[in-house]
């Protein structure tokens, strides 16, 4: 994984961006078209190692109902490296969990319950990681100076 910055942008400063860029176009004397980009990958960067190690702390204090052991986020830069993982991580076990809770006199109605919560889980997690995995090999750098300009200047501490 690049450790560029990610770009997630609070809610707060999306509003500060819709006010300050509303007041700024209803004071322009002509209409015209302007383009501020809201990012934080300039202004506030947040590297994904420094959010993947945030994260892992704050699960260990929030567990998952299903967990199989300790939780953790691990990044992969090679897709291939990645899917190896993921078999031996995940499908390997996950399929031999499948196969003793069908087990009569071992596995159980509530194994298989749990085994397939597991499945479901992994299945939105695998379509987040197919949905994104373009974005966390390459670094994506946008500049927002005329917003962080608007905001300096236009707004009072008070409204920030």
């Amino acid at each position: 994984m690049v450790d560029a910055p990610l770009d997630v942008v609070p809610a707060d400063i999306c509003s500060n961006a819709v006010l300050v860029t509303s007041a700024f176009a209803a004071q322009e004397p002509l209409p015209g078209f302007h383009i501020f980009h809201n990012t934080t990958s300039t202004c506030n960067p947040l590297k994904p190692l420094k959010f993947f190690e945030d994260l892992n702390e704050l699960s260990k204090f929030m567990p998952a109902e299903i967990a199989l052991g300790d939780p953790g986020v691990k990044t992969f830069a090679n897709e291939a490296y990645f899917n190896f993982r993921n078999f031996t991580d995940y499908e390997v076990p996950v399929k031999a969990m499948d196969v003793v809770s069908k087990i009569p006199m071992i596995g159980s109605k509530k194994m298989q319950e749990q085994v397939n919560k597991i499945k479901r889980v992994r299945e939105k997690i695998m379509f987040a990681h197919e949905m994104l995995g373009f974005f966390q090999t390459r670094a994506w750098m946008f500049e927002n100076k005329e917003l962080c300009k608007l905001i300096d200047t236009r707004m009072s501490p008070q409204d920030k």
